[in-house]
């Protein structure tokens, strides 16, 4: 492998990236002269490595999620943002806010979830942004550090600070615990679901402790078939460890 071409522009640090469409946007630690959000056209790759728009000067963005023609991003701000794809226009932020830094976002079933080091999930409807706020969630002792969804199970996954790894559902605009999983000896960094041919749920989780731990549903929960509708709320979701590498 080799570079093909060197971006310069963000000033500290960088923390995510999303591509559409020939568009790259990445996002960081923002500053008062220089933006948290630089978006590139990579069609552009060779001829001009500057970005085609900066935006949210003195900002931090922790993480973005698309869903359509909108761009989701959780900011130190405590709020919810939005930029319109199409136009490339900031729209409203959501409301109300969190009480501290928005560090994830995820999609579960048509609705947005945000997690916060504020402790808390919020549930929010994506089609509107007046009372779209639909649900809040106490939902960890620590801050939430990283969120992950599954749409073939329905099921979201949330990973704090304390090393606890959390399972939810959404239904009936809420979100209902399923299990709270004593995962890692340190922070939870990150979740990512896993594909696999059983159908079973499975997803790997990173952590400050150096270790890296497959989980899956146990044998008992996929015998009662999928996790659809009205019978999530009865079932208890159980999850166990297939595999762990450390260091």
């Amino acid at each position: 492998m080799c570079i093909r071409d060197r971006l310069k522009s963000h000033k500290d640090e960088i923390r995510i990236l999303h591509v559409r469409d020939n568009i790259l946007f990445s996002a960081g630690k923002g500053g008062a002269s220089y933006g948290a959000m630089c978006i590139w056209d990579l069609r552009q790759l060779g001829q001009n490595t500057a970005p085609i728009e900066e935006r949210e000067k003195n900002q931090d963005i922790f993480a973005l999620r698309p869903k359509d023609d909108i761009l989701f991003y959780g900011s130190r701000n405590h709020q919810v943002r939005r930029l319109d794809l199409r136009t490339m226009e900031a729209m409203s932020p959501f409301e109300p806010p969190h009480f501290d830094t928005v560090t994830s976002l995820a999609l579960v079933n048509d609705y947005l979830v945000s997690g916060s080091r504020d402790k808390n999930l919020k549930l929010w409807r994506v089609d509107t942004a007046i009372h779209n706020l639909k649900f809040t969630a106490y939902a960890h002792q620590d801050w939430i550090n990283t969120l992950e969804s599954d749409d073939n199970t329905g099921l979201l996954y949330s990973g704090s600070r304390d090393g606890r790894i959390k399972v939810w559902c959404a239904e009936k605009e809420k979100l209902r615990c399923l299990n709270d999983l004593n995962s890692h000896q340190q922070a939870v960094n990150s979740i990512i679901k896993l594909e696999n041919s059983s159908g079973r749920g499975m997803f790997a989780s990173g952590s400050a402790d150096r270790t890296i731990k497959i989980w899956r549903m146990n044998e008992d929960l996929m015998s009662r078939g999928p996790l659809i509708n009205d019978d999530i709320s009865n079932r208890n979701t159980g999850m166990e460890v297939e595999t762990n590498f450390n260091n």
